[in-house]
């Protein structure tokens, strides 16, 4: 059993420096064409990695934290890339719809654990089990009833970015948990990297609705002139 753990480690941690990697590099790159899609590929499938020996981890050796983070990263990533693939809600698929369900009750669960926890034993950190669970239960039910229907053209682009950057955001959480552990309060290096991370992506969702705002308004200028 430890041996397997063992691997399963190994597994999880190459998967972790590859989505590092390649998450920073699709952050990087140009945001179109055929270099963004294949790194944005292999970040999903690190991340995917990620999840799958995080998950296996967490139940072979009871671990709430490690299993909290593996599904909300993992399904930022997973809603991220699918929207990016398919371009809407309207899109979406029966088994999206499923990973909705799945990640509605695990979140129940992570707030039902953190809730017992902090009355058995007052344990302030736990706080933290229990934010991943709201913002992973807020996500997907508001996910579950939107499926299917149609939303504004571009809503697709900025629910990819959100959710792409976000499950970036949490993979870098776990490294820095690992790498700073003991040099920085616990409560800072859980929640920091989402603090500035969330201003980034705050940042760049308006560039974006900046920029296709305009391109809109030079399209609708160049039609009245053309007519």
């Amino acid at each position: 059993m430890e041996d397997v753990y063992k691997y399963l480690l190994i597994g999880h941690v190459a998967s972790g420096f590859i989505s590092l990697l390649f998450g920073l590099l699709v952050i990087l790159a140009k945001k179109s064409g055929k270099i963004h899609v294949i790194l944005g590929n292999v970040y999903f499938w690190a991340m995917t990695g990620v999840f799958i020996t995080s998950v296996i981890m967490s139940l072979m050796k009871f671990n709430p934290f490690l299993l909290g983070v593996g599904v909300f990263s993992y399904y930022l990533v997973f809603t991220g890339f699918r929207f990016g693939r398919l371009k809407g809600y309207h899109r979406l698929e029966v088994k999206d719809r499923w990973v909705f369900i799945l990640t509605i009750i695990s979140s129940v669960a992570m707030l039902g654990f953190s809730l017992y926890h902090y009355i058995q034993y007052q344990n302030i950190i736990i706080i933290v089990l229990a934010i991943f669970g709201s913002l992973s239960l807020k996500q997907s039910i508001q996910d579950w009833m939107r499926w299917g229907k149609v939303r504004e053209k571009h809503d697709w682009l900025f629910e990819h970015i959100t959710r792409m950057l976000g499950g970036y955001i949490a993979t870098v959480t776990a490294f820095l948990l690992t790498a700073m552990n003991g040099m920085l309060p616990d409560l800072v290096l859980w929640l920091g990297p989402g603090v500035v991370g969330g201003f980034g992506i705050s940042l760049t969702v308006r560039h974006y609705k900046k920029k296709l705002g305009a391109n809109k308004k030079a399209k609708s200028s160049t039609f009245r002139q053309a007519a």
